[in-house]
């Protein structure tokens, strides 16, 4: 009895064992000095830490379960410092909030790596107000400088840090025929065949480093957005569709595609966009289920917004806490204007919207802001700064439906309905376009 009960211990022991070796932590020593009440994170991957500092002179330690080794960032305050964490290293590190993230200090375990990676941080910037040949020069001996400062470093380090130093790189070649002509204020600045070549020569395609590395999924990123640019005129001037047809062309599907396609559509659907073409892409092409579901939600409730359709009914809550529908404005033409008190563009319309209230008794013209609950207070106070208490001013704070079914993506947007409530168009001209002005006449 005595031998099996200690077979049953050395079992369980064993296995108890086996458990705690196989997972293997980062032990962390972390001094912040001259920060309170700041929040220092690590995070990279799906990995996530956090840690609030509680007094000037700050001592962290912990340990951290990573996944992967490799490339996270620990923040602190506004600014953050490039961190590579392997398994079973111990990180100990040296902060002065004050000057982060220049002072910093690192020892133990890799040392070595991190003052890399810092130094790599905090060296001159690119200037992309080059000319291309000087600019070429400079990205050049860039990346000849730090792939010599890597030859000493460990080397399951020293090979993937040089893949990133080459993802960088064409990164910087893409951005540059891009950010170029902005900075210099050349708009009829084009880069020579040669450099066109250089962009091109490079595997954008590769779905293992796609997943692998970040720096090597935005250079992706950033190359099919140039070659939409490329592409416009052979797509009606539409982006976001010339950007998925790419895509779709050179991938195959898979989690690839669908990371750039929702990459694509960040900014969702509207109604400037090809919906019928770009749903049907999206249909065909990506794998994600609830990503197609998404654009297809979006799709249908544009589709509502074509020109002859009932307008959606709303009911929203104006100024003095009445509710009005869309139904009051029923017997005349109806110019609603989308804004939000914070929206600059929307505000330089005002004085123009005014004028056609006066000239257009006949039509109704309703003002509908997006601004959020809590800044209830500072529309009134607006409308009252403004003079706009006389018109008809509503709020669609609590009425996400509002949005969704009127397609509002951006601001400021115009909406013009007859006066059966059927849209002549969801995205009308500005009250500062003179078009708007005939268009309204002839109503």
């Amino acid at each position: 009895m005595k031998t099996k009960l200690k077979i049953i211990v050395l079992i369980f022991f064993s296995i108890f064992q086996g458990c705690k070796n196989d997972k293997e932590f980062t032990t962390i020593d972390i001094k912040v000095d001259n920060a309170e009440n700041e929040i220092i994170i690590i995070s990279g991957y799906d990995f996530h830490y956090e840690k609030e500092i509680s007094n000037n002179s700050f001592k962290l330690k912990d340990t951290l379960s990573v996944n992967e080794n490799g490339y996270y960032l620990l923040s602190l305050g506004q600014n953050s410092i490039p961190l590579y964490i392997r398994k079973n290293d111990q990180i100990q590190i040296q902060i002065d909030a004050e000057s982060f993230p220049n002072a910093v200090k690192y020892t133990g375990e890799p040392k070595e790596i991190n003052t890399y990676l810092l130094e790599k941080q905090l060296s001159k910037n690119i200037d992309f107000k080059l000319s291309e040949k000087d600019f070429l020069q400079e990205i050049n001996s860039r990346k000849k400088s730090q792939l010599s400062k890597t030859a000493d470093l460990a080397r399951d380090f020293r090979d993937v840090e040089n893949n990133e130093l080459e993802y960088e790189y064409q990164n910087n070649l893409i951005l540059y025929s891009k950010i170029h002509p902005h900075l210099t204020k050349d708009p009829n600045f084009t880069v020579s065949e040669n450099y066109l070549a250089r962009v091109k020569n490079f595997n954008y395609q590769d779905t293992t480093n796609f997943q692998n590395s970040i720096t090597y999924r935005n250079t992706v990123k950033f190359y099919y957005e140039w070659l939409a640019q490329q592409k416009l005129s052979n797509n009606n001037g539409q982006f976001k569709l010339a950007f998925l047809k790419e895509v779709n062309k050179d991938f195959p599907k898979g989690e690839t595609k669908d990371i750039l396609f929702t990459h694509g559509l960040q900014l969702g659907l509207s109604l400037d966009d090809p919906i019928d073409e770009i749903n049907e892409l999206v249909i065909q092409a990506v794998q994600d289920n609830s990503f197609k579901e998404e654009i297809n939600k979006t799709y249908v409730s544009l589709k509502r917004l074509e020109k002859g359709s009932q307008a959606p009914y709303f009911e929203l809550q104006n100024q003095k806490g009445d509710i009005v529908s869309i139904e009051d404005f029923e017997g005349k033409p109806t110019y609603i204007d989308i804004w939000a008190t914070w929206c600059a563009p929307c505000i330089e319309e005002i004085p123009s919207l005014k004028k056609l209230q006066t000239k257009f008794p006949k039509v109704n013209f309703v003002s509908i802001s997006i601004d959020n609950k809590d800044k209830i207070a500072n529309w009134k106070q607006f409308l009252n700064d403004k003079n706009l208490n006389e018109s008809i001013q509503l709020i669609a704070f609590q009425d996400e439906t509002f949005k969704k079914n009127y397609g509002i993506s951006k601001i400021p947007r115009f909406i013009l309905i007859d006066k059966y409530g059927n849209l002549i168009d969801a995205d009308a001209k500005r009250p500062s376009n003179p078009d708007l002005e005939k268009q309204l006449s002839k109503l």
